[in-house]
């Protein structure tokens, strides 16, 4: 007997583990052509959803064929809809056609919707409620019904109406009046307001993290004001990661208590760059390049930070020392003071420059970030033994947008700057300078990228030879006409090399106008081919032909942010033989906006 049994279960097994589902045709008619297209969508839709087995009848499938076209022509209000399904094998295929006559649509006969609760002041339920889609004589959808009630409880989360409820939410159909009476009432209770910021005990930034929050306890609560908090607190650079969570409501105090979260950074944070470029002959242009930044992110409980950066590169090289004082807030609210002090060998005329500026960052609407600033600089050139000293007040207006991280999809960069000297305030020098520089990022369908770069300068002198080499305009390089060396691009000026030969250098410049476009594709994930075309130049009367360039390059993005190489070509033929079709190579790591 037990034998008999289990080759009995075994059958039974192999019955039902050999039955398989199979590709089924639906042809859906309407012999009357009364079904509309988003109906016939909708019915495709749910077909979908079913599945025939082999071992299943035919008669069974068409059951269940009538029973989801009716549950997706209901779904969309049509009650009175006559479905006939004629299903058949063909060719060892199942297949349905079905006639659909929607019939009449059901509309609404009856429609109660109330708002109360103290929500029902405030402004944006009142615009939702002024947005309800029904009223007597429309056609009852229950996609809209359920949409309506998912937009009302939204509003309730984001604005702390958390006792929110629906008293009555129902519709009911009269199949033989073909009509429908909608009753929903939505009771929103009272709004629940910010309670204790709880911070960790004897945290040392508790005082700046409370600076941070734009909400004191009590004030009504809205999780967007949460989500600027959580902004705030992630852009200080103070923690490895902090994060500000609602605690459960409370449901006797009417308060969400907010718990910040912190791992704090180390103490010391060191951060490396590096970079190579070169010319069609092997030369280096500023070959190997590298930086450090040393970064102290935490020297008391105000929120001071030190950040020294150290930058050499064959021709260059600065050191720079910058303390941040944090005020309300230590983002868009603060003050800086720079140490620094730069030697440049790019030029056949060396410099070197000592300065020392303050600096007071102010946050303006739309992301807009106001420097006033002030700078004291000495200038030293190192083959004429010529001095220049120079204070120099200004103001600069800077925007930084960008999504998507360390590999942006979208982002601009604007930096506008204006700053003067005058011998009234004891500069050895009279001028001003006025700098535009505008950067925009644009990926269309995910795809293709776009950037676009534009430098605008000018400076009012009575002689470039009286403006410092450091303020004077220059281009060329991996940022601007990418073909051309190093700060190349400039009026020229016959000069006396170390050979003691005449050769010709290029001085500098009082007005520049730089602008480039640059096209990217991804080829993988982390690979992009990029194109790109430079034009530009640097003058002091407009009498110096425009520079222009193309170039390919390969963009590889990495953990620690984007790495560029480039080939750069030149277009422009010139006698001056470094500026007749150049060709360059350059390779650097770091965000392009």
């Amino acid at each position: 007997m037990r034998n008999i049994l289990f080759i009995l279960l075994c059958l039974i097994s192999s019955f039902y583990s050999t039955a398989k589902d199979i590709d089924v045709t639906y042809r859906i008619i309407s012999s009357d052509d009364s079904l509309t297209s988003a109906a016939k969508k909708n019915v495709n839709v749910y077909l979908n959803q079913l599945s025939f087995n082999q071992n299943e009848s035919l008669s069974f499938w068409r059951l269940q064929v009538v029973k989801q076209a009716t549950i997706a022509l209901q779904a969309l209000g049509y009650y009175a809809a006559n479905i006939e399904v004629q299903t058949l094998n063909q060719d060892d295929q199942p297949v349905a056609n079905i006639d659909i006559k929607q019939g009449e649509p059901t509309l609404l006969s009856q429609v109660d919707f109330r708002l109360i609760g103290i929500g029902a002041l405030d402004d944006d339920f009142k615009r939702q409620q002024q947005q309800y889609p029904f009223a007597v004589g429309k056609r009852i959808h229950h996609g809209s019904f359920d949409d309506t009630k998912a937009q009302f409880a939204d509003i309730a989360v984001n604005k702390g109406y958390f006792e929110a409820k629906w008293l009555t939410s129902e519709v009911i159909i009269d199949i033989e009046k073909n009509n429908a009476q909608l009753s929903q009432i939505y009771d929103t209770g009272v709004r629940f307001t910010f309670g204790e910021i709880k911070i960790p005990e004897h945290h040392p930034a508790r005082e700046l993290i409370l600076s941070m929050a734009s909400f004191k306890p009590g004030e009504h609560y809205l999780s967007d004001t949460l989500a600027q908090f959580n902004l705030a607190l992630n852009q200080s650079r103070y923690f490895k990661s902090i994060q500000a969570i609602p605690e459960p409501p409370n449901l006797l105090t009417k308060t969400v208590d907010i718990n910040v979260a912190i791992v704090d950074k180390p103490k010391n944070i060191v951060e490396l760059t590096a970079g190579v470029s070169t010319d069609l002959n092997g030369d280096t242009d500023l070959g190997m390049r590298g930086g450090i930044n040393w970064i102290k992110p935490w020297l008391n409980r105000r929120g001071h930070s030190l950040e020294t950066s150290l930058e050499l590169t064959k021709q260059e090289k600065s050191l720079t020392a910058s303390y941040k004082v944090p005020y309300a807030d230590p983002n868009y609210n603060y003050t800086n003071y720079i140490l620094g002090w730069q030697r440049s060998d790019v030029l056949t005329n060396p410099y070197e420059k000592f300065s020392l500026q303050w600096q007071r960052h102010k946050a303006l609407e739309g992301d807009w970030q106001r420097i006033l600033f002030l700078k004291l600089e000495r200038e030293n050139d190192l083959t004429l033994n010529q001095h220049d000293s120079l204070i120099l007040p200004g103001v600069s207006y800077t925007r930084t947008r960008r999504r998507g991280g360390l590999d942006p999809s979208w982002g601009d960069r604007q930096i506008y700057s204006v700053e003067f000297a005058n011998e009234a305030w004891g500069s050895s020098v009279d001028l001003a300078k006025i700098s535009i520089r505008s950067n925009w990022l644009r990926r269309i369908n995910g795809t293709h990228q776009f950037i676009f770069k534009f430098d605008i300068g000018a400076i009012e002198a009575s002689s470039i030879h009286d403006v410092p080499q450091s303020m004077r305009f220059f281009a060329g390089g991996d940022d601007n006409l990418r073909a051309y060396d190093f700060k190349s691009i400039a009026p020229l000026a016959e000069t006396t090399n170390g050979d003691d030969k005449v050769v010709l250098e290029a001085q500098g410049g009082l007005y520049q106008a730089l602008a480039s476009a640059e096209y990217s594709y991804p080829v993988t994930e982390s690979w992009r081919l990029a194109a790109f075309y430079d034009v530009g130049t640097v003058t002091d009367d407009f009498s110096e032909s425009l520079k222009s360039d193309v170039g390919v390059g390969i963009r590889w993005q990495t953990p620690v942010g984007p790495i560029r190489l480039d080939f750069a070509f030149g277009l422009t033929e010139d006698d001056h033989d470094p500026f007749d079709k150049p060709f360059r190579i350059s390779f650097a790591i770091g965000l392009d906006l």
